[in-house]
C-alpha cells in the first residue's frame, strides 16, 4: 500500500502540471473558437472565399465540435470553482455558528 501511496504522490506534480497546461486558459480557447466560428460564418454569407463551400462548411463543423468541446469544460470548471465556493461558504457558517 506503500508503494501505491508513493507513486500516486510522484505523479501528482506531473498531472498538476498537465492540468494547468492543457486547461488553465479554456476561456481563451472558447473566445477564439467563436471568433473563428463567426469568420467562417462570415464567409459562407458572402461566398467570398477560395475555397469551396465543401471546404468552408466542413471547416465550420470543425471548429463548432471545438467550441463545444471547450465550452463544456469551461462549464465543468465553472461548476467546480462553484462546488468549492459552496463548500468553504458552508464550512465558514458551520464554524461561525459553533460555540467553542
Amino acid at each position: 500500500m506503500e508503494k501505491i501511496w508513493k507513486k500516486l504522490k510522484l505523479m501528482k506534480g506531473a498531472m498538476k502540471e498537465l492540468n494547468s497546461r492543457e486547461f488553465s486558459n479554456a476561456e481563451t480557447k472558447v473566445q477564439s473558437f467563436r471568433k473563428q466560428l463567426e469568420d467562417v460564418q462570415i464567409l459562407l454569407r458572402t461566398s467570398l472565399t477560395s475555397l469551396t463551400d465543401q471546404q468552408v462548411y466542413d471547416k465550420e463543423k470543425e471548429i463548432k465540435l471545438n467550441s463545444e468541446k471547450w465550452i463544456l469544460v469551461e462549464e465543468s470548471i465553472l461548476r467546480q470553482k462553484s462546488r468549492i465556493q459552496w463548500l468553504d461558504w458552508g464550512i465558514r457558517i458551520q464554524l461561525s455558528s459553533t460555540p467553542l
